[in-house]
């Protein structure tokens, strides 16, 4: 959010799954940013290596989990994360 804005960050138990949730209310993102959000390499940054969000969604489903998103224009993202408890937690 390079104009500043809010970022919320949620943690909470549903069953057996942790469920995370990261928002802002930044800019949204247009519909190509979303069509290649995993993509490695993939940047809208000068000074970045696209590489981010495509290994989170990696380890995130290496671990048995789950990341999605939705975001609007002019009005934000969030992202949404699953992942699996330890047995036992």
């Amino acid at each position: 959010m390079p104009d500043g804005g809010n970022l919320a960050v949620t943690a909470k138990r549903n069953g057996a799954q942790a469920l995370v949730s990261i928002s802002d209310d930044g800019r949204g993102m247009t519909e190509e940013e979303a069509r290649n959000l995993f993509v490695p390499f993939f940047t809208t940054k000068s000074d970045g290596t696209g590489l981010g969000l495509a290994y989170a969604q990696r380890v995130i489903n290496e671990h048995g989990g789950k990341i999605d998103y939705a975001t609007a224009r002019g009005k934000g993202s969030t992202f949404s994360i699953q992942l699996p408890l330890a047995v036992g937690a």
